[in-house]
């Protein structure tokens, strides 16, 4: 066979190892070849024909020099070529199930993405209530330091988890770069090993009309190659945004000023606890009550007058004060106003008593002039 050759042609596949009978019948038994195209099982079947057309002799082969000669390598050059398809195969299985680890990997960091923006949203709906109920609480406070310690303890708390938060946002961060890096290393793998294709689609592009249909099937492989490429470059942009990023930083920023707000807040409200503790200031129920007393006393002011303009008897009970004809009622907002309400309408009939009682006098000295 080695005359049949061109000097040539023995030198470019001097480098291919020729594959023994041994091979050839194991071959069906390999992974790849269960992946085998009805093309390339036509190519093996069209091996075949030549190497048995090639036992048959010499003297069936046509002359070097007619028009009809045609080289035996046809028989390893479709060897060659089915082998090669097949490896490329192999290749894109290989490279599908890398595909899909990173796709559940990228998986995984979104659904920690959403975890954490979840925690930031519940733990911004506390902060909210706790400033609702600071609120609600301001009118009055309870006795001992109860309200302050519960301050002091939400705020540890609140700045435990926004601590806890980084944390986990640094290491999911941390994550996500190194993810990233794998992916642009496999990228990188994935591109040598197309170029490593594309110079066996070199080799195969010598052979006929076979050899073309080879060529388009490789071709094939390569572009399916390209867009699984494709797929891992923008699965990155997909699934980790700088946005997102930013949006958790809006966030711990928020959250790291409505902390201090709660300090601050915290500060005032035990200084005036202190205020109080050590007498140096009344507190909105001491003045409830005194303004109740007020009342009482008007009232009472107001029945004493109108006992005595319509000539009945005094009692002494009224005069000081011991006639319990008045009950204390319960101190909130609504009942502050009231009383005010009410003493300024006593000390207006008082002052209607007095101003005719004035008027009386004078007329009775007016007329007793004359």
């Amino acid at each position: 066979m080695s005359r049949l050759f061109k000097p040539t042609e023995q030198r470019k596949f001097s480098n291919i190892t020729p594959l023994s009978t041994t091979s050839t019948s194991q071959a069906p038994s390999s992974p790849s070849s269960l992946f085998l195209s009805p093309s390339v099982s036509r190519i093996h079947h069209l091996g075949h024909h030549s190497s048995s057309s090639l036992s048959m002799g010499n003297s069936t082969l046509p002359a070097k020099g007619s028009e009809t000669y045609d080289s035996p390598r046809s028989y390893k050059d479709s060897t060659m070529l089915s082998k090669t398809v097949n490896d490329l195969k192999f290749e894109l299985k290989a490279k599908e199930c890398i595909i899909k680890e990173l796709r559940d990997s990228l998986s995984q960091t979104e659904h920690k993405h959403e975890l954490l923006k979840l925690k930031i949203r519940l733990l911004k709906k506390e902060n909210k209530q706790l400033k609702t109920d600071c609120r609600d609480n301001s009118f009055e406070f309870p006795t001992g330091t109860s309200l302050s310690d519960k301050l002091e303890q939400e705020v540890i708390k609140r700045r435990e988890d926004v601590r806890k938060l980084e944390n986990q946002l640094n290491a999911h961060e941390e994550q996500t770069k190194r993810i990233i890096k794998e992916k642009d290393k496999k990228i990188r793998e994935l591109e040598a090993e197309i170029r490593k294709g594309a110079e066996k689609e070199a080799i195969v592009q010598e052979g006929g009309s076979t050899r073309s249909e080879l060529y388009g099937i490789i071709k094939n492989f390569q572009k399916e190659n390209s867009k699984l490429r494709e797929k891992i470059q923008e699965s990155p942009q997909k699934n980790i945004r700088k946005e997102e990023h930013a949006y958790l930083e809006s966030q711990f920023k928020e959250l790291e000023a409505m902390q201090g707000n709660l300090l601050l807040e915290n500060k005032e409200l035990k200084e005036e606890l202190e205020f109080l503790r050590t007498g140096r200031g009344k507190t909105l129920i001491d003045f409830s009550k005194e303004i109740q007393n007020i009342r009482k006393n008007t009232n009472q002011l107001l029945i004493l007058l109108q006992t005595w303009i319509s000539g009945k008897d005094i009692s002494l009970k009224l005069i000081f004060g011991f006639e319990e004809t008045w009950k204390n009622k319960k101190l909130t907002v609504e009942q502050i106003e009231e009383d005010f309400q009410c003493i300024n309408a006593d000390l207006e009939k008082i002052r209607t008593i007095i101003a005719d009682f004035h008027a009386e006098q004078c007329g009775n000295q007016v007329c007793a002039t004359q």
